[in-house]
């Protein structure tokens, strides 16, 4: 094959590209939402890279370009071009025996076929009536989705966006369910008025769900009718009436939240009446199965395991196995793991029903992995199917006693979910560090259940992973104390470097990857993580994983062979959770194979949305796991992100070594911000 030479789009290359081509897609290398594609093209032979701007584009269809426009799209001209096209996913996933049939007898005219004599592909050996029923069905879909992205792609809307009808978004943009403000421009675009109340019910909607996503249950009352003025461009008499109207037909609910005036989804209020109310009765029934003496089980397993806990790791383990809901907190390297090792050996001992889980996949691995014993996500004990919970109220969990791990990450949804599905006199045990970030969906549940002081809570304080002098440990500290860290002599785990701007920080990163960790022995990127709060900015994730993987990588292709990349979705298929981090070995258009240490694994192409660079990750997705070595980034582009919670988070995720590259004057910003969450739980529960 020959070399492949990039037309820069605005003839910046050696070779200059002619501005009308008439090509066969080879391969769409990339194309994002807006409908910016990257092509490996062949033009009677040889083998080009072009930037175009397109709704849509195939592997083995002909196109004419001008520029960086796609005039026309023509029918595969070859039996392989056809084959490549059948094989793209762009008709679903077809047999090989079908593919090779209908490449051999219809190249040049699949679509005129399917088109205008569709009988005619009864011809073909092994296809039958059944068969073409699927292929015309499969046409019908395929056409119809060509059709909404042309017209996602002409009103400049996101083509990844499923629309069932034209004529009903066209009819009513506002109760489609997509991102508001992109339907807001549209709709406004084509005539709808500011003060229309379809417009008006959907923003307020909007603003209650982006808090809620937010981490809030609540809005003020005041700020969101001043936040909705600004949002939707209307006065607030307005608002009132639209919010007054919401009020009285259910959709949202005012109360008070420490005397402040505050409006719920109606959804958002029930939620969390229903947890508190499942909490305290929890916390009031006594569990069937605790232990006679749970001194002894705890020094019984002790001698079993060959360890020595702390008071506080006994007083831990002896009150998980006697409470119906107790709560067991500390930092990192406090001893969490061990202190539940004991109290798995303690179970095991008489017998016991019991569970250990995690909010996510990659928090489970690592609790199934410190403990030696099986873990799973919450979500699969409760036996989530994508819709709905098999476990639940009516049909309960048959255990004794629910540990969940890493239990700040536990929104209000989720936690009222087990706690539905836990049967009578069955004990729940929460182990977290309250100092981390809360969850990343609403709520701030086991901070809420701390801090209401009406359930047993043991604070671990011993450090045992690092030593008493560690920089990591005495920095994450001071910063949950709302100080500045510090480099202190002796103290060489963990180091701050002040940085200037956004261009010294990327020159000190490159510096610390390529010369200082692979001195300290951390020349294998799998086990060196970097975090920043952000996804979006010049020191955000997507931005830094594209400069950075030219260092480590060279090539095309939206993955390319070592890549270091991330799992962004459970595929329990796969045994893959999101957070597990892998290095690509080989990247096709049809497949990306990833090893993740243990195992290969295979992501065809359809699936690679479940796939992301991981050199940088945000803070966020790295909670619940841990890295040999992080480096911490932070400048003033992401204030609008750190807070103290996110800073804190991100040192301890460090084990061995922590760089923390930050502009002193941000950082000093974001350790003094600590974000409120409008949650009235703690309330609820009595504190």
């Amino acid at each position: 094959m020959s070399q492949l030479t990039l037309f820069e789009p605005k003839g910046a290359s050696a070779k200059e590209a002619p501005s009308f081509l008439k090509a066969l897609v080879h391969q769409v290398i990339s194309i994002d939402d807006e409908g910016r594609a990257l092509l490996d093209l062949r033009v009677d032979g040889e083998a080009f890279l072009r930037e175009v701007r397109t709704p849509s584009v195939h592997p083995g269809l002909t196109i004419e370009i001008d520029g960086q426009r796609i005039l026309r799209s023509m029918e595969p001209p070859t039996p392989r071009a056809l084959k490549k096209f059948l094989k793209s996913g762009a008709f679903g996933r077809l047999g090989k025996k079908t593919i090779e049939s209908l490449s051999a007898a219809l190249a040049g005219r699949f679509f005129s076929t399917l088109d205008y004599e569709p009988r005619k592909i009864l011809q073909i050996e092994g296809i039958g009536e059944k068969r073409l029923a699927d292929l015309l069905e499969r046409y019908s879909e395929f056409r119809e989705a060509e059709k909404v992205k042309a017209f996602l792609f002409r009103e400049h809307l996101p083509l990844s966006w499923k629309i069932t009808s034209l004529e009903v978004f066209r009819r009513q943009p506002y109760a489609s369910g997509f991102q508001f403000d992109l339907v807001d421009e549209y709709a406004l675009r084509n005539g709808w008025s500011l003060q229309s109340l379809e417009r008006l019910q959907a923003g307020l909607n909007d603003l209650m769900q982006t808090s809620y996503l937010s981490g809030h249950c609540a809005y003020p009352d005041e700020k969101f009718v001043s936040d909705a003025c600004a949002k939707l461009h209307v006065d607030p008499p307005v608002i009132e009436e639209a919010l007054e109207l919401a009020l009285v037909q259910g959709r949202f609910v005012l109360d008070t939240i420490e005397g402040t005036a505050c409006l719920y989804s109606t959804e958002t209020w029930r939620l969390e009446r229903d947890v508190a109310e499942m909490l305290l009765s929890l916390s009031e029934t006594a569990p069937e199965r605790a232990f006679v003496n749970p001194a002894k089980a705890v020094a019984w397993s002790q001698r079993f395991l060959d360890i020595q806990l702390s008071i506080k790791q006994r007083e831990a383990v002896e009150t998980a196995l006697s409470s119906s809901l107790s709560v067991i907190t500390g930092g990192p390297g406090t001893g969490k793991t061990t202190l539940v090792r004991c109290l798995v050996t303690s179970l095991n001992s008489q017998h016991s029903r019991f569970a250990l889980c995690a909010p996510t996949g990659r928090a489970a691995q690592r609790l199934r992995e410190t403990t030696g014993a099986y873990a799973t996500t919450i979500h699969r004990l409760l036996k989530f199917d994508g819709v709905k919970f098999t476990y639940n109220k009516s049909h309960p969990l048959d255990l004794d006693i629910v540990l969940i791990d890493e239990a700040s990450m536990v929104d209000l949804s989720l936690m009222s979910h087990l706690l539905e599905a836990l049967p009578v006199g069955c004990a729940l045990v929460l182990v977290g560090d309250a100092h981390q970030l809360p969850s990343v969906g609403a709520g701030t549940v086991l901070q809420s259940i701390i801090s209401s002081k009406r359930f047993p809570v043991v604070e671990l304080s011993d450090a045992f992973r690092q030593t008493a002098d560690s920089g990591i440990r005495l920095n994450a500290e001071r910063i949950h104390k709302g100080l500045m860290p510090v480099n202190s002599e002796g103290k060489r785990d963990f180091r701050a470097i002040a940085v200037k701007d956004t261009d010294d920080a990327k020159a000190k990163l490159r510096e610390i990857l390529t010369v200082h960790l692979p001195r300290e022995g951390f020349a294998d990127l799998g086990r060196v993580q970097i975090l920043t709060p952000t996804n979006k900015g010049e020191l955000g994730t997507v931005r830094l994983n594209e400069d950075l993987r030219d260092l480590f990588t060279s090539g095309a292709g939206r993955f390319r062979e070592n890549d270091k990349v991330i799992v962004t979705q459970n595929d329990y298929a796969k045994s893959v959770f999101n957070g597990d981090i892998g290095r690509v070995v080989r990247s096709t258009y049809e497949l990306t194979e990833v090893d993740f240490g243990d195992r290969p694994v295979i992501f065809h192409f359809d699936e690679l949305d479940r796939l992301s660079l991981a050199y940088a990750i945000s803070i966020h997705k790295s909670q619940g796991s841990e890295y040999g070595a992080v480096i911490v980034v932070l400048t003033d582009e992401h204030l609008s992100m750190a807070q103290r919670h996110l800073i804190y988070t991100a040192i301890t995720r460090g084990k061995e070594l922590v760089y923390l590259l930050a502009q002193p004057r941000a950082l000093q910003t974001a350790i003094a911000k600590s974000e409120k969450r409008w949650q009235k739980l703690t309330e609820l529960l009595g504190g």
